[in-house]
Order: C-alpha cells, then sequence, then structure tokens
C-alpha cells in the first residue's frame, strides 16, 4: 500500500474521529439543555403573561358560577318565599331545563377575554393600582355608553321580528331566576359579551384597569343582573321610597317587565327608563301584557276624529319630538329646545339610528297616531262665497283633529328606491281614516309632493270609489285658508292690501278663494 493512500485513510479516519466527537459533544449539550428544560418548563410557562391573564380568566369564570348558585340558593330559600314578587306560573323543569344554557354566556365572555388579549388589549394589568378611579371610570362609562346602548337594543328586541326569533326564549320565564338573567338565545347572548365589555376596554385605554377592577366590574354586573331576576325584594322600604330607586333598579321594577314585556327597559339605571316614559315603579291597570309584542295599530274604534293632517318625520332628531315614540322626552325637548337642532342631539344618534331603521325597513304598519287635539271653529272675518257653502261644515261645535305621521324621514322621499313603499304607506293611512269616518284628510310635507303623486290627484285616482267617508284635501289648503282668512280681517279693519301677494306653493289652493271672493287680487 503506498503512503499517499496511508495518508489518505489516516485523514479519513481523523475527519470521522473529529465528526463523532463534535456529535457526541452536541448530544450532550442539548441532553444538559433538555434536562435544564424539563426541569424548569412548568415555572417558566405559568410565568408567561398570557398564561396568568388565562388563569385570571378561569378563576373568574368560576367565581361568577359561584355567585350565580348563591343567589339562585337565596332565590329558592324559605326567606325568599315569603317576599315572593310573581308566584304564577310555577317554575317547571322545562324551565330549568331552557335556563341550563346559562353556562355557555360565561365561556363566550371567557373566549372573548382571551381574544381581546390577543389582539393586544388588556396585557398590561396591574394587579390593583388605581384601583377606585379605574372603578369610578368603568362605572362612568357603563351608565353613558353601556345603558342607552343597551335600552335601545332592548327595545329593538321587543319588536316583533327581533322578538319572535330572538328576544322570547329569554321572556319564556315569566317567573324569573338568577339564571334567567344569564339565559339567551346564541346571537343576543354574544351581543351582550361585546357590548359589556365595552366599559372595561375604554378604562383599559385609558390606562387606569388592572385585574382587581375587571374582577369587581364583573362580580358587579353578575350581582345587579341575576340579583335583578331573582323575584323577590330584598331592599328596604327605605330604599324604594327614596330617590336611590331613580340611580339603580331593583328586583321588583325589573320584575315589571318580565309580566308586562313593554315597561322597563333598562339594564341597570332606570334613568333610561323615565328619560323615554317607560319606567313603571308600580303595576298598573294602563299596563296589561302585551305578548307577543307588536307595533300598535290605529284602532278601528278609536275617538271619532273630523279631520287628519298627514306628516312626516324631517330628520333623525326630529324624532325626538315625537309623543309616540317619547312620550316623556318630546315635552323636554320642545321646551328646552324649541324645536332647534342642538349639538347635544348627536348624543342619541346611536339610538336615533335603530329606531330609524325599524321605522323604515321592518315597521309593518307604516305611520302611527302621533297627537289628537280639539279646537273651535271660528266664524270667518268676511263671509265669501266660498264660506257660504261649506257654512255645513261650521255646525259651532268643537272638532277634533289628529296628526297621523308616515313612518320615514324627508330625505327618504326624495330618493326613488322608496317611493313605492311611502306611496303604500300614505294610501293605507287614508284609507284606515275613511274606515274610521274621517271626514277629511290633508296630506302634508312631501305627503303631497308632485313627483311623489301630484299633490294628491294620482291617490284619488287610484283610490277612487274606496273613499266613500273621507274627502282628501292638499296640505297647504290649511295654510292658504289661514293666510286668506288673516288677510280678510286686515281688509275688513281697512288696513288690509289690495294685493295679496303668496309663494307659488299656495296657488292651486287659495287662487279659487279670490276668485270667488271678489275682494281682492291675489299674485303668486
Amino acid at each position: 500500500m503506498s503512503s499517499s493512500v496511508i495518508n489518505e485513510n489516516l485523514a479519513g479516519n481523523n475527519l470521522v474521529d473529529s465528526l463523532i466527537g463534535m456529535v457526541r459533544n452536541k448530544a450532550a449539550d442539548l441532553s444538559t439543555a433538555t434536562t435544564a428544560s424539563t426541569s424548569s418548563s412548568p415555572w417558566a410557562l405559568l410565568n408567561t403573561p398570557f398564561t396568568f391573564f388565562f388563569g385570571f380568566c378561569l378563576l373568574l369564570w368560576a367565581v361568577r358560577v359561584v355567585i350565580l348558585k348563591s343567589l339562585v340558593a337565596l332565590g329558592r330559600s324559605k326567606y325568599a318565599e315569603t317576599l315572593r314578587i310573581t308566584r304564577k306560573p310555577v317554575i317547571t323543569d322545562k324551565q330549568l331545563e331552557r335556563e341550563a344554557i346559562w353556562v355557555y354566556g360565561y365561556g363566550y365572555d371567557t373566549v372573548a377575554m382571551v381574544l381581546i388579549y390577543y389582539m393586544g388589549h388588556l396585557n398590561h394589568l396591574s394587579l390593583a393600582s388605581n384601583l377606585i378611579t379605574s372603578v369610578c371610570w368603568m362605572l362612568f362609562w357603563h351608565a353613558v355608553v353601556v345603558e342607552p346602548i343597551y335600552y335601545a337594543f332592548h327595545r329593538l328586541l321587543h319588536w316583533q321580528w327581533f322578538y319572535k326569533n330572538f328576544h322570547q326564549y329569554h321572556h319564556k320565564s315569566i317567573n324569573t331566576e338568577p339564571t334567567t338573567g344569564v339565559s339567551f338565545e346564541i346571537y343576543e347572548r354574544v351581543s351582550y359579551t361585546i357590548l359589556f365589555a365595552v366599559s372595561p376596554l375604554i378604562v383599559d385605554q385609558q390606562g387606569y384597569s388592572s385585574y382587581l377592577s375587571f374582577a369587581l366590574y364583573y362580580v358587579w354586573f353578575d350581582i345587579m343582573n341575576e340579583g335583578g331576576h331573582i323575584n323577590f325584594e330584598p331592599l328596604p322600604n327605605w330604599w324604594l321610597n327614596s330617590p336611590l330607586k331613580y340611580v339603580f333598579y331593583s328586583p321588583s321594577f325589573h320584575s315589571v317587565h318580565h309580566t308586562k314585556f313593554k315597561k322597563n327597559y333598562s339594564l341597570f339605571m332606570p334613568y333610561t327608563d323615565l328619560l323615554f316614559g317607560t319606567a313603571v315603579y308600580s303595576e298598573s291597570k294602563d299596563n296589561a301584557p302585551l305578548l307577543p309584542v307588536k307595533m300598535p295599530a290605529v284602532s278601528k274604534t278609536g275617538p271619532q276624529r273630523d279631520f287628519v293632517l298627514l306628516v312626516h318625520g324631517a330628520n333623525m332628531e326630529s324624532t325626538l319630538y315625537s309623543l309616540y315614540l317619547h312620550p316623556k322626552l318630546a315635552p323636554l325637548m320642545k321646551y328646552t329646545n324649541l324645536l332647534e337642532h342642538k349639538f347635544s342631539m348627536y348624543l342619541f344618534y346611536p339610538y336615533l339610528l335603530v329606531i330609524s331603521f325599524y321605522l323604515t325597513f321592518i315597521a309593518r304598519i307604516g305611520y302611527h297616531v302621533e297627537e289628537d287635539f280639539t279646537f273651535m271653529p271660528q266664524k270667518p272675518a268676511i263671509q265669501s262665497p266660498v264660506d257660504e257653502e261649506m257654512t255645513h261644515l261650521l255646525t259651532g261645535e268643537q272638532l277634533t283633529g289628529s296628526t297621523w305621521a308616515i313612518r320615514n324621514l324627508g330625505f327618504q322621499y326624495v330618493i326613488p328606491s322608496f317611493k313605492k313603499k311611502i306611496q303604500q304607506r300614505i294610501e293605507r293611512a287614508i284609507l284606515d281614516a275613511n274606515d274610521q269616518n274621517v271626514k277629511v284628510v290633508a296630506l302634508g310635507n312631501f305627503n303631497k309632493a308632485e313627483w311623489m303623486n301630484h299633490g294628491g290627484t294620482d291617490i284619488v285616482a287610484k283610490l277612487g270609489d274606496r273613499l266613500t267617508n273621507t274627502v282628501m284635501s292638499h296640505g297647504d289648503t290649511l295654510s292658504a285658508a289661514v293666510i286668506y282668512q288673516y288677510a280678510m280681517s286686515l281688509r275688513q279693519k281697512a288696513i288690509g292690501p289690495e294685493e295679496l301677494w303668496l309663494p307659488a306653493q299656495h296657488q292651486r289652493s287659495v287662487e279659487p278663494w279670490c276668485c270667488l271672493s271678489q275682494t281682492s287680487t291675489c299674485r303668486w
């Protein structure tokens, strides 16, 4: 064997030995690292921020379950039986089985917390710093954000389609238990998970949140929610008779909602019910059960009305002045704002968007009775041929008028896609007025627009013989009558003009009066 071959073999053996040595050394290092990792991994895993937060969520879940079970036990105690609010119908196994879904709600909340943490929020929580400040801010945001949104959403859920498909699951329990407060159809429950996380998230963005304040908020929330469904009144009489009842609700306050269905919509703070006229602190005859919930129709046997003025809302803010939609708020708005637009009205926009959406797209009945009123007709200042022909309508008796509102806003009248539905709503209102023997229906606002129905002539042509009791009037006729009579009154006093200048929009209404009276010249 040559020396070159021997040298190559020696070199190869040396290379192999070197590689083997490297492998052995690496294996030893890995073995050491693995041993060290194995011995320290549990502590390292538990010390990660995510694991700590996840453990906090599980602990909070357990605490909430304990609170619920404790309130259930209290609600079934002999003490509670002596103070029971609602006794019938009795709680059945079917109700208990239906309400067993409560456990999933806590699961949704926990999953939401983990997802929020994953998205970069709630990951800098201290243990208990800024506790008082944090809790105060959470209650503040709950009052000004969560409560009004919940009120609007809750009222939406009591409209027919939403009630039938979602909220009736919760309202099948009339004789409530604490589990009733956390038993909802899945989509409604997920909506609450999102809404009720708003207050803690805002405070977290402010930099005041902590683990303890976060836990206290949800503990307070569960006590208020599940305690409100406990079906007996633990609060003393002095509380129920003090102004505190307007700050936080009580089980007796919320029980009215489960027995009367269309009152007391608020979450924990009744100010929204007080603001919108839906608060009831004692049962009365005017709160009959309203299940299934439907938007009220105009009664076929309602009060006899001599005339109806058919109008519509100008914009979303104008609905705040509606006595029908807001019987308590509307007078306050009229007194404080004098029918003007104020910047503060933008605070109502989340609620108004929901209201407008329902009235426009979902409401089965396209109009409502806004206001009834009476007045005594005055004898015309100057008798004209027109007046003489109308004396059979002026009986000297008090007349009853009414304002009916089409549930569409002004800007929708100029959008072509809304035209057909608005026309149908106008026609339906006129036919209902005819069925109620209303003598005159006057079209106001855009209900008489040329592009909508040519001042009402299209409606008369379409309905024809179906209008057996009602005469239709162009809305400007009412304005024209006032203008004409005022002008004639001035003329009678020798201070009126020889010529009466009027806007072109009143031409159709005033021209016959001027021509027949022959007392003045009208121009437009």
